[in-house]
């Protein structure tokens, strides 16, 4: 646990940073690959680079808010509304519903929370609803085929 407070400007200096050094030293080809596929070893340097995890800053797998997921089968999950409403009081993105959301299939993906915004490799200055983050919102524009 870290023991100093990070600020969100020194996480979206770390997520900038280590998402270079991904692209540069090839561990991911774009930023986009780095969220699809390398999401867990992204997320954990990026916390070590701020200090560790605290009670305000640390990582998340969509897992940890659903119903019946699996890690290998990331589609037999549903969301819990009730989870996510009681943790951050978030609902769907406008014009869409719970049941909505459950229709589709994310797959898995691991991203930063801080102070309650959500961060990853596509999302630097973060997002106050995690399904804005790229990963999820291209899921979204797909079943509304925008």
């Amino acid at each position: 646990m870290q023991t100093t407070r990070v600020t969100r400007e020194q996480l979206t200096a770390a997520v900038m940073r280590t998402r270079m050094r991904f692209v540069s030293q090839r561990i991911a080809q774009s930023y986009w690959e780095i969220n699809n596929g390398h999401c867990r070893e992204f997320a954990l340097e990026v916390l070590a680079a701020v200090g560790g995890e605290s009670a305000s800053t640390y990582f998340i797998w969509n897992g940890d808010l659903m119903v019946g997921a699996d890690p290998e089968r990331p589609e037999r999950g549903t969301w819990d509304a009730r989870l996510i409403h009681r943790k951050w009081t978030l609902e769907p993105p406008p014009g869409l519903t719970w049941d909505d959301i459950k229709r589709i299939t994310f797959g898995n993906h691991i991203w930063i929370v801080h102070d309650g915004r959500h961060f990853d490799a596509e999302c630097p200055f973060g997002v106050d609803n995690f399904f804005f983050l790229p990963v999820f919102r291209r899921h979204i524009q797909q079943l509304l085929q925008i």
